[in-house]
């Protein structure tokens, strides 16, 4: 289980069934605080399901979530 620490602009949202686990993140790069991001050793407390910093971009993220299989759909 992922826990922010109460940081703004992450959220998940799970669907849990007898067979399938689900989660569906939303991230609000407007709100983040890289500052407070940047001291985290994500390595020993992760903030999310995966690493990013303040050089993470919107479409740098995007990008590596494709390569790797995920389907990102952003809201309008």
């Amino acid at each position: 289980v992922i826990n922010t620490n109460g940081m703004d602009g992450f959220t998940y949202v799970y669907e849990v069934s007898d067979d399938s686990f689900k989660v569906n993140g939303y991230l609000d790069f407007s709100l983040f605080n890289f500052n407070e991001i940047d001291k985290i050793n994500q390595d020993l407390m992760p903030i999310s399901y995966f690493k990013f910093d303040s050089k993470t971009t919107y479409k740098s993220l995007i990008s590596n979530f494709e390569k790797e299989g995920y389907e990102c759909i952003p809201s309008k």
